[in-house]
């Protein structure tokens, strides 16, 4: 099974909410990073409906998760950039 990647933030952030299991985030380079998740073929289901607006959480649960989303974003810009 392959890995799920995004560099969509609020993509990210959703994602958390649904509880999928988190890899890491990586820098893709200067300006974005790539986040993975697992398994890809619930991800791609769950990014589809998020994008078709058939997604569904509670504003509090992404406030949190697009909070924590940036957080791994600035740990991870503390990282050289690799070649993906």
């Amino acid at each position: 099974m392959t890995d799920f990647r995004t560099t969509d933030l609020p993509l990210a952030a959703f994602l958390l909410t649904q509880r999928m299991q988190f890899c890491g985030v990586q820098r893709k380079d200067l300006r974005s990073f790539w986040f993975t998740f697992t398994p890809s073929n619930k991800c791609e289901k769950l990014a589809n409906d998020f994008f078709s607006g058939k997604g569904s959480v509670t504003p509090r649960d992404y406030s949190d998760a697009l909070r924590r989303a940036r957080d791994l974003i600035f740990e991870a810009g503390r990282q050289p950039a690799r070649d993906i």
